[in-house]
C-alpha cells in the first residue's frame, strides 16, 4: 500500500470509531437521563429504557454517518489528527510530574494562607 492510501484507511477507520464511541456515549447518556427522568415517577423499566437509549442513539450515529457534511467535516478531524506531533513518554511524564509539583506548590501556599486567615478571623472575633 502507498503511504497515502494508508493513511486514508487509517482516517476512514478513525472516522468509524469516532462514530461508534459516540454513539455508545450518547447512548449511555440516554439511559442515565432517562433513568433520572423516570425515577421521579416511578421505578424504570431498565431493560425498555436501555432500548430505547440504544435505538435513538444508533439512530442519531446513523443519520450523521450518512449526513454528507458531518462526515466530511468527521474526516478533516481524522486527517488533522494524523499532523499531529503527539509527545513522547519521556516528555509526557516530565510534564506530568511539572503538573503534580505545581498542584502541590500552589495547594500547599492555598493551605498556609487559610490557616493564617482563620487565625487572624479568630483573633478579630473574639476580642
Amino acid at each position: 500500500m502507498v503511504n497515502t492510501e494508508q493513511q486514508e484507511f487509517e482516517s476512514t477507520r478513525l472516522v468509524h470509531l469516532m462514530y461508534i464511541g459516540g454513539g455508545l456515549v450518547l447512548a449511555y447518556l440516554l439511559a442515565r437521563i432517562g433513568e433520572w427522568g423516570w425515577g421521579f415517577f416511578a421505578k424504570p423499566n431498565e431493560f425498555l429504557l436501555n432500548a430505547v437509549s440504544v435505538a435513538v442513539a444508533a439512530g442519531v450515529a446513523f443519520a450523521a454517518y450518512k449526513h454528507e457534511r458531518v462526515f466530511t467535516l468527521a474526516s478533516e478531524v481524522a486527517n488533522e489528527l494524523h499532523k499531529v506531533d503527539w509527545p513522547k513518554r519521556k516528555e509526557t511524564r516530565a510534564a506530568t510530574l511539572v503538573t503534580i509539583v505545581t498542584v502541590c506548590v500552589a495547594s500547599s501556599i492555598l493551605g498556609l494562607m487559610d490557616v493564617f486567615w482563620s487565625w487572624l478571623v479568630k483573633l478579630v472575633y473574639a476580642g
